[in-house]
């Protein structure tokens, strides 16, 4: 490669380059760093925030995610013990369902087009879950429980998997 510039432009490699073709090289040098290396720089960092953003959505998800699932063997085992605090724990999983409600709208904005219908999918799967939530009275109605949470699990991971590739991670 350096044998073709060297046929196609010899100037350069002469050992004396008029002072014409130095102050020339020596502006383009100039303006291209000008110009260029803040665009490179803004760029890699929106690079870096979009990364940033898709890691804290992937890292929310799944600590969401699991925080409910242990919210919900909590709320079965209050059920079995007959404890008072099952109401309590209800909440609890209630509320965190909302938070993986409120936490698709920003997995929305990440995923791909073709990977919309799965976040939909996961908001009706949360609300089964949460009216299944609301539903068991006493010890024995958790069947839809543990359904229900394999569903939101499975579907979770599929967002995860789609998160993963999409911040190169996987």
């Amino acid at each position: 490669m350096i044998d073709a510039i060297k046929n196609s432009m010899p100037l350069l490699f002469e050992e004396s380059m008029p002072v014409w073709m130095t102050l020339v090289i020596g502006l383009i040098a100039a303006v291209g760093s000008y110009f260029l290396a803040p665009a490179i720089n803004r760029k890699l960092e929106i690079d870096k925030q979009r990364s940033q953003h898709v890691a804290n959505a992937i890292k929310s998800l799944n600590e969401n995610f699991i925080e409910l699932s242990f919210g919900i063997k909590r709320f079965v085992s209050s059920l079995s013990d007959g404890k008072k605090n099952s109401i309590e724990v209800r909440s609890a999983c209630l509320e965190k369902i909302s938070e993986m409600q409120w936490k698709i709208v920003d997995v929305k904005v990440i995923l791909k087009k073709k990977d919309l219908p799965l976040a939909e999918q996961l908001g009706k799967k949360l609300n089964i879950l949460g009216n299944n939530i609301k539903g068991i009275k006493s010890l024995g109605d958790e069947d839809k429980l543990d359904g229900s949470l394999r569903e939101v699990s499975e579907t979770v991971q599929s967002i995860l998997d789609r998160l993963y590739r999409h911040a190169r991670l996987k």
